[in-house]
């Protein structure tokens, strides 16, 4: 299947029309679930009928394909009150979700616990909009952040922190790396 989402809040699916991709059939009706431009799509990386996708309207939203309702998600978040513009599914823990927004925050997502609405991780570190993100495919802790302050991140949670050392630089324990001073980047695989 292929997916798209765009300016216009809808988010369409396409299907192969045969076992060769040598056409796609779209579906008659879009899903419509978010009150803004759909910023970012993503497939589960375990359950082929689930979606999500983020939006400048401040949010992400689970999609089961299998539903008739194409107005209703399965669940969401409230990320920020700021656009939301890319997100990561790990597809180590497919629990996990992570999300950039235009406020420079990065928050990592437990989807098993939406109810609470709290991110497990959330990094205030980038000053301008993230315009990429993704989880390193092997590792679930590991985090690629890009922004437009013009600088790349890694990041890895699994690093705790160390009351005892004494930060010098204000930089977090699990900041791993930093490339700074480059220009418009707008992704990172």
């Amino acid at each position: 299947m292929l997916a798209t989402g765009g300016c216009d809040r809808r988010l369409y699916l396409y299907r192969p029309a045969d076992e060769n991709g040598s056409g796609w059939s779209m579906d008659s009706y879009p899903y419509m679930v978010h009150n803004g431009s759909v910023e970012d799509i993503e497939f589960s990386p375990v359950d082929p009928n689930l979606i999500a996708s983020c939006s400048v309207d401040g949010t992400v939203k689970f999609i089961d394909l299998r539903s008739a309702y194409k107005n209703e998600c399965a669940s969401h978040i409230d990320v920020t009150k700021v656009d939301v513009n890319v997100l990561s599914w790990c597809s180590k823990s497919a629990n996990l979700v992570a999300t950039g927004s235009d406020d420079g925050s990065v928050k990592v997502w437990d989807i098993r616990y939406l109810q609470k609405a709290r991110p497990v991780t959330d990094i205030q570190f980038h000053t301008a909009p993230i315009t990429s993100i993704q989880f390193e495919p092997f590792e679930d802790s590991v985090l690629t952040v890009s922004s437009a302050d013009n600088r790349i991140t890694i990041w890895d949670f699994s690093v705790e922190s160390d009351k005892k050392m004494k930060n010098t630089n204000d930089v977090p324990d699990q900041l791993m790396f930093i490339h700074q001073g480059l220009e418009d980047v707008k992704e990172v695989k």
